[in-house]
């Protein structure tokens, strides 16, 4: 059952986006840094785009950087599939070395060592199908959920899924979370995917063997001059078509579109409305 009404805080929350190019990464950096620094939140970052890693280029411009790059999610899943047995997330896990002011502290699970020759082959033997059909996918990943929550108390774990639909997606967006944030682009074939995300975490079977309801939120993203005629029509159709409220936008802007950026507030060169809309997505994760 999609939740898509006022929902109590979300403590896992995936972003998800059928397509690419709509800054799924992009948001889910600055939102954490808003999270920490402006709601003094404590974040729990992972990085589950195994195929396509990219968070860890943003945590470069946090204090995760000097412990970068890092054994992670793929050689911790490798090691399940080799021995069996449930390791200790201690020694995949990077966090920062103290709070920040305010109390707020940024922790990771990245991808792993996805640069090194190993990380290719160790994600070519990771069958989520046979995983999960088998039964220990199942119970790693809801052992690796606890296991977050209990050892490291998060405020909020924020997962970075892969696009498409597939085994690695239908996990991040079907099992793990507690709310799915959707940006995804005005295109037809954008909202036909986003459209047939929903479906699928409506009939996700998992929600009844957790116990947990699934929340979303739909974000337009990027949204070139929101406040246009065009815009809004394409948003009028896209709710349409949807079914759905778009509750947020995220505007274009150029700043983006050159480097990986890890914004605050008082970041000079900051695009406003940017930061405008990662906060409200913030706000609206915590509130």
């Amino acid at each position: 059952m999609i939740d898509a009404g006022s929902d109590p805080v979300a403590r896992v929350v995936t972003f998800y986006s059928y397509k690419g190019g709509v800054g799924r990464t992009m948001a889910v950096a600055n939102v954490a840094s808003w999270l920490v620094n402006e709601a003094h939140k404590r974040v729990f970052l992972i990085d589950f785009d195994l195929e396509a890693p990219g968070l860890s280029y943003y945590a470069r411009h946090t204090p995760l950087a000097p412990f970068l790059p890092h054994r992670g999610l793929v050689e911790l899943l490798t090691r399940y599939r080799e021995t069996a047995e449930l390791p200790d997330l201690g020694e995949y896990v990077i966090r920062e070395d103290s709070p920040r002011l305010g109390g707020g502290t940024l922790t990771m699970l990245s991808a792993g060592l996805d640069q090194g020759p190993e990380y290719a082959a160790a994600l070519a033997q990771l069958d989520w199908g046979e995983l999960y059909e088998s039964g220990f996918g199942f119970e790693f990943m809801e052992y690796l959920r606890e296991r977050i929550l209990q050892e490291f108390e998060p405020d909020i774990v924020l997962i970075d899924s892969r696009t498409g639909l597939h085994g690695i997606g239908t996990i991040a967006v079907q099992h793990l979370p507690d709310l799915v944030v959707l940006p995804f682009n005005l295109s037809r074939q954008s909202i036909a995917g986003t459209r047939q995300v929903l479906a699928g975490i409506e009939a996700s079977p998992y929600q009844h063997e957790t116990g947990r309801t699934i929340s979303t939120l739909l974000v337009a993203s990027p949204v070139y001059d929101p406040d246009s005629e065009p815009a809004r029509a394409a948003i009028r159709r896209a709710e349409a078509e949807l079914g759905r409220r778009i509750e947020l936008r995220v505007p274009y802007s150029g700043a983006a579109a050159y480097e990986e950026r890890w914004w605050s507030l008082d970041s000079r060169e900051a695009p406003e409305a940017l930061l405008r809309a990662y906060a409200q997505i913030g706000q609206r994760l915590v509130t």
